[in-house]
């Protein structure tokens, strides 16, 4: 939620903090699900692991670390000019 503007407020990269803190705790998921693919028994039944690193990086880290998606949305809602919104 929060860590990462929380950083880049403080001029640090939010992003590269966060995402090494949370690849930490991810990436053994990854491994773990690579293992149970292999063994020909990815499946949830089986202990696969939803969150994982991509999970991350696809779902919850979508738009970057500037959280650009809020600034489009705010660009084409309130912006006065005509060009904005296009």
């Amino acid at each position: 939620g929060l860590a990462v503007p929380f950083f880049w407020f403080f001029g640090v990269h939010g992003g590269l903090i966060v995402g090494s803190v949370a690849g930490a705790f991810l990436i053994p998921n990854t491994a773990a699900n690579a293992a149970l693919y292999h063994a020909g028994k990815l499946s949830v039944a089986q202990g696969a692991h939803v969150i994982t690193n991509e999970f991350y990086n696809n779902f919850i880290n979508l738009t970057g670390s500037g959280i650009t998606i809020g600034l489009v949305i705010f660009t084409v809602w309130f912006a006065k000019s005509q060009q904005m919104k296009a």
